[in-house]
């Protein structure tokens, strides 16, 4: 009986914990748009030229319906797509997270924004821009980064100055370092999301929270153990 209640007590916790890991890190958002219309058009390639889409480049508006706070993102997927007025179910990672994360393109995500974001103010082709150079980080396979070439290109923008102010922030990364905090939101069938550190929007769970749901768990463990000596069970 002893084992077995050991069994038990081990599953009863470990399930426990990683139910309140995963409640923790889901967030439903509406997407509402872009952010005061801060976008430019562009067609873009992938696959190294083989898969061509007219899209817009800019900044994302979300209300994160858990809490009412608005938070902003990029686009770091091109493959899903997203509706303005849909909520959608998100999972949410640090950038700096082993299997979720922005894996080997981090730092450069991290000078990109460290040293570009606040030019953006209220031009839509600096944002448009910055999130050409954000694809092109991500989607990039050959390790150079360039706009005109390799697996990600631009084949045209609505504004001239997205894809030249793209090309200049790509052209400084090296010189660049990162200072930024970053989150991700990640869903299967959805467009994935990266989130600027500091920003009302979601953010992990802390490590107060699994602690706490832990003293809970070891709590009721001491209990059961009570019970089970009081009713003289081995």
């Amino acid at each position: 009986m002893g084992k077995l209640y050991a069994t038990v007590v081990t599953t009863l916790l470990v399930t426990s914990l990683w139910a309140g890991v995963a409640q923790a890190g889901i967030i439903t958002a509406t997407f509402n748009g872009y952010e005061n219309n801060l976008k430019d058009s562009a067609t873009v390639t992938t696959n190294g030229g083989t898969s061509t889409m007219r899209t817009n480049a800019g900044l994302f508006n979300w209300t994160n319906e858990g809490t009412g706070d608005v938070f902003q993102t990029f686009c770091i997927e091109l493959s899903q797509y997203i509706q303005q007025g849909q909520t959608y179910n998100y999972s949410l990672f640090q950038a700096s997270d082993p299997s979720n994360g922005l894996g080997s393109v981090e730092d450069y995500v991290g000078r990109l924004y460290t040293n570009a974001f606040d030019l953006i103010g209220n031009v839509s082709a600096r944002a448009a821009a910055f999130q050409l150079a954000l694809w092109e980080i991500v989607h990039e396979t050959s390790g150079v980064y360039s706009l005109n070439s390799g697996s990600f290109q631009v084949v045209s923008t609505g504004n001239a100055n997205s894809e030249l102010w793209a090309s200049s922030y790509l052209n400084s990364l090296d010189s660049w370092t990162s200072n930024y905090t970053m989150n991700i939101i990640r869903s299967d069938t959805q467009q994935d999301q990266l989130i600027v550190g500091g920003q009302n929007g979601p953010t992990p769970i802390s490590e107060p929270e699994t602690l706490g749901l832990f003293g809970l768990i070891l709590l009721c463990i001491g209990v059961l153990s009570r019970k089970r000596r009081v009713s003289g069970l081995s």
